[in-house]
């Protein structure tokens, strides 16, 4: 029902922070944040590995820290996905 639906705004000014400015080369997807299990890094990881089958230039950076690293760091090498 539209009395339950409510618009939140974004936090963040789309004024200020707009795309632009240098690409990288090629297709890059961005994670930033805490690793751990819960937040489901492995996703990624495996969603990239399928998806390079089919375009081998896709990047995915992992910028964040946590108890998870060496569980993605080991499946990002089991994958043979390069440098965890």
């Amino acid at each position: 029902a539209r009395e339950r639906i409510t618009v939140i705004h974004p936090g963040v000014d789309a004024r200020q922070f707009t795309p632009g400015g240098a690409r990288t080369a090629a297709p890059t997807f961005l994670y930033i944040g805490r690793l751990r299990r819960y937040k489901g890094v492995e996703v990624a990881i495996q969603a990239l590995a399928r998806a390079r089958v089919m375009r081998p230039e896709l990047r995915l950076e992992i910028a964040g820290s946590g108890v998870d690293r060496p569980r993605l760091e080991a499946l990002v090498a089991g994958l043979g996905q390069g440098e965890a």
